[in-house]
């Protein structure tokens, strides 16, 4: 299931992005209290924009909005959001106190209190991880979906890219079920294409040689273009570059040990190779499933899949691809004994 799969909203339609972003300007208006929102965006670059656009629009309507950029997971959003409101409480009283001079609290609590506040939260989905059945982050916005009500009384904005969605309307649609809107970004093929562009012209090394953390976090931004690709259509072009992408996934995953997500990648990536009629594809694909094989001890699978790339090498005459295969099969056999 995808968020395309999920119950129509009223606030979701085919409409350009600045019509989207006033219909969702209007309704952060009109809120009260506690409101929940949902803005589907897959690149981090396009959100941010549309974000800054909304705020735009809201500033003269007096809705001021505090931004919450989450890099790192969290089990629990609840308690980043009470603190980061009495930081913002604190902030903006200690403002209207210094402008007001001897304004007493309650007066300096009444000028912080003329512009109505609204939570951006962005990087949601670094607590969504796909090898994860249910994260702890979406347990918890079920059971203490109540308290937000409460503690939160603000309307509150969850920017997420597609896949995370999904996985937060599923696995806790307690709380999705919250929602007062849904606003849906299409993806620009032009910021699509150029991601994809950089991403071609890094070499392999690059994605060993990151952190974890920075690992992940090309995770996070390979979902969110892959996703971008899925929308853009099913020609050709949008083949390639799925088949292109989910490389990369396989690769990030394989580098952190994630093999069953890496498998899962890598055998999409080899479907679409297939149906693309792309023999150099085709074989990649079947030399890094081999390599997941054998990173698991599944010794006579990694030996089939090797032999299935070396055929498909030597049938396209592509030598340094035959070295490379033969290589591997020769550490196989010598790790075997």
């Amino acid at each position: 299931m995808s968020v395309q799969d999920l119950p129509s909203n009223p606030e979701t339609t085919a409409e350009p992005d600045d019509v989207i972003v006033r219909r969702l300007a209007r309704s952060l208006d009109y809120a009260e209290g506690f409101w929940l929102g949902f803005a589907k965006s897959n690149a981090p670059a396009q959100r941010h924009r549309l974000a800054a656009l909304c705020k735009d629009l809201l500033e003269p309507l007096k809705v001021r909005v505090l931004e919450i950029e989450l890099t790192e997971p969290v089990t629990d959003l609840l308690p980043v959001l009470r603190e980061r409101l009495a930081q913002e409480r604190a902030v903006h009283a200690d403002d209207a106190t210094s402008d007001n001079g001897s304004a007493t609290p309650g007066e300096a609590h009444a000028t912080a209190s003329e512009h109505k506040l609204a939570i951006f939260v962005y990087g949601l989905e670094h607590s969504i991880p796909s090898r994860e059945a249910y994260p702890p982050l979406l347990s918890s916005l079920n059971l203490n979906r109540e308290l937000f009500r409460r503690q939160v009384p603000h309307p509150l904005l969850l920017w997420l890219p597609e896949y995370a969605l999904t996985a937060l309307a599923r696995k806790a649609p307690d709380f999705w079920a919250w929602r007062s809107g849904l606003y849906e970004f299409a993806p620009e093929r032009e910021a699509a294409e150029q991601s994809l562009e950089a991403l071609r012209g890094e070499a392999q090394y690059i994605t060993e040689s990151l952190s974890e953390q920075a690992k992940r976090e090309r995770l996070v931004m390979l979902k969110g273009l892959l996703d971008d690709y899925r929308e853009l259509g099913n020609g050709t072009r949008e083949q390639e570059a799925r088949a292109s992408i989910l490389n990369e996934i396989g690769l990030a995953h394989d580098v952190l040990g994630e093999w069953t997500e890496a498998k899962q990648a890598y055998g999409e990536y080899l479907t679409i190779s297939r149906n693309l009629n792309d023999g150099a594809r085709e074989a990649i694909a079947f030399h890094n499933l081999g390599g997941i094989a054998q990173d698991r001890g599944e010794m006579e699978e990694a030996r089939r899949l090797y032999y299935e790339s070396l055929e498909i090498e030597k049938r396209l005459d592509n030598q340094s691809g035959v070295a490379s295969t033969l290589h591997n099969l020769a550490m196989l056999a010598q790790n075997q004994g």
